[in-house]
């Protein structure tokens, strides 16, 4: 069974582009812009056309009858969905299924069963690409996205890779494509540090994190975004301030003694805080400023050294 989906154009990126006109292609301007163009190319080499979200389709609900399903997304690339076994996992029973991606008929990868939600499509000369959303079960956990890129004419299909998994079904923004300097990049959540001396309900400490998607690679790239950590973390400067206003008691330490806890939502504010500035890479700042409101805030400075030590360990699990 074949199904052709329709492309639906929606417009799925932040762009962050200037348009220049009114050029005159006088001989001394041409020189000076094709210089400026080389000066101005992305250190990976790969500048691409501005992107569009091709088409946008659910993948639940597809499989009848527990019977395989071809689904046409695009360019020669087909996605066969096939029944799962029994599910142990938590999740939306109809996208439990195994899915293999074909280039012409040509497996390219097989993932494996779980529950893949959804696909987009983003058309970005000279590559398009494809993104399958995967939840990967659980009440409180999580989405991971596989990206596939296609080059013009008889390039083959490629798999790049998948994001590290992100916090609930969905991202917390609408739009987590991202389009500047002729590179586009992909908005997730970290939630590494979510159960952080903390319960999941209570949790504040989920991260934005960035991804690079080149035709030939998806990569972490948090650094390039350090003004987006660094303006997070001023503006929570202002909710600690509130946070330590509407106290009435000094606490002993920053962890409670019973449950190793935070003991209070001013010490998870005070490490998410440093979190973003090690993200931003102000490591000293990070460490400084923790360690100066920690003896401020709290009489004494029982748990900080474990706190340090958990955050670098953490982030050490996979790149930030």
């Amino acid at each position: 069974m074949l199904i052709e989906v329709v492309a639906t154009e929606e417009p799925g990126y932040r762009s962050n582009r200037s348009r220049v006109g009114g050029i005159r292609y006088l001989p001394h301007l041409f020189c000076f812009c094709l210089i400026l163009t080389f000066l101005t190319l992305p250190a990976s080499g790969e500048q691409i056309g501005h992107p569009r979200i091709a088409a946008e389709v659910g993948l639940e609900g597809l499989l009848r009858e527990d019977k395989p399903v071809m689904l046409d997304v695009g360019e020669g690339i087909s996605f066969e969905l096939l029944p799962g076994k029994e599910k142990e996992l938590l999740g939306p029973a109809e996208s439990w299924q195994r899915l293999v991606v074909r280039d012409r008929g040509r497996k390219v990868k097989d993932l494996s069963e779980s529950f893949y939600m959804s696909y987009t499509r983003i058309e970005a000369s000279p590559a398009t690409y494809w993104m399958i959303q995967e939840y990967t079960g659980g009440a409180h956990c999580c989405s991971r996205y596989h990206f596939f890129s296609k080059g013009i004419g008889k390039k083959p299909l490629r798999y790049l890779g998948s994001t590290e998994g992100s916090e609930g079904d969905t991202p917390y923004f609408e739009d987590p494509f991202i389009f500047q300097r002729g590179q586009i990049y992909f908005e997730d959540v970290d939630p590494r540090f979510a159960y952080f001396h903390t319960s999941y309900a209570n949790s504040e400490l989920f991260f934005p994190c960035f991804y690079h998607l080149t035709p030939s690679r998806l990569a972490v790239v948090c650094r390039q975004f350090k003004a987006r950590y660094l303006k997070e973390a001023a503006e929570l400067d202002k909710s600690i301030e509130e946070e330590v206003a509407s106290r009435d008691d000094r606490p002993r330490a920053i962890l409670s003694a019973k449950h190793e806890d935070f003991s209070d939502m001013l010490a998870q504010r005070i490490v998410k805080r440093t979190i973003l500035y090690l993200y931003a890479r102000e490591d000293t700042k990070a460490w400084q400023t923790l360690e100066r409101d920690v003896r401020k805030y709290y009489k004494t400075t029982v748990g900080l050294k474990r706190i340090k030590k958990e955050i670098t360990d953490t982030l050490r699990e996979t790149p930030y």
